[in-house]
């Protein structure tokens, strides 16, 4: 979106492909999981980030998991099986990630469809994980008929 001036787009000022709601949640534990952002995400939360290098990071996690730590989902944000293995990703760009990113989600969006004869409706769970064993619904609710 770009700014508007009165004399109209104000060149100064950057323009996002993207809004907050499909950048931030509401519900979650502060840290961005690096295995499931978006590249959008990384240029604007940690300082440094370019457009390159962000979707050099998101690209990076494709792939099997061959075991090595080098390819596939990140095992930890820095050292071995982190972004470190992406070019470009300097030290001060890791110790940035570090501050702001996880490998690991403890929110869950969870959207179930369901039909009866005629009908359906789409139910939404938003669930906090606080281990693999305790599981909570923080918010439940439905969108309506089809």
């Amino acid at each position: 979106m770009r700014a508007n001036s009165r004399f109209g787009a104000r060149p100064d000022l950057p323009v996002f492909t993207a809004g907050l709601v499909d950048l931030f949640t509401p519900v979650s534990s502060g840290r961005i999981n690096i295995n499931t952002c978006s590249a959008e995400v990384l240029e604007i939360i940690p300082p440094g980030i370019d457009p390159l290098i962000a979707e050099a990071i998101v690209g990076a996690r494709a792939g099997e998991d061959d075991g090595s730590g080098l390819t596939g989902p990140y095992r930890t944000v820095v050292g071995q099986g982190g972004v470190g293995r992406v070019p470009d990703v300097t030290p001060v760009i890791q110790r940035q990630l570090q501050q702001y990113c996880d490998v690991h989600s403890r929110t869950f969006e969870v959207e179930v469809t369901a039909t009866v004869g005629s009908s359906t409706r789409v139910f939404i769970a938003i669930l906090g994980r606080n281990s693999p064993r305790d599981v909570q619904v923080l918010s439940f609710y439905w969108k309506g008929w089809k």
